[in-house]
């Protein structure tokens, strides 16, 4: 999947506001699907995976937060039950502001 395809999979499952849903995910990973940070620490396990850097506490399998799709509707279910970006650290830190 190249970087267009990703980003049409992020306007998908935020229509409303796609510039900062992609200017977060760019921040996050640049948009590599298989990014790791095995330092995120997250009470009970280590990890943030994918395109939007799931964090291991959401309880999914490490190779489904390596796909695109499944990684970007994960976030997408995150970001609704949070209400906002507030679980990203580059939206809290500000800087995805570096992609729009």
């Amino acid at each position: 999947m190249n970087l267009s395809e990703i980003e049409q999979l992020i306007v998908l499952y935020w229509p409303e506001q796609p510039e900062i849903a992609i200017a977060v995910a760019k921040a996050e990973s640049g948009l590599y699907p298989r990014a790791s940070n095995w330092g995120d620490n997250h009470r009970t396990c280590k990890g943030s995976f994918g395109i939007f850097q799931i964090g291991c506490i959401h309880g999914s399998e490490l190779e489904d937060l390596y796909n695109p799709e499944y990684n970007i509707k994960k976030a997408r279910q995150i970001y609704d039950d949070a209400g906002s970006w507030q679980p990203w650290g580059a939206h809290s830190n500000g800087s995805y502001l570096a992609h729009l």
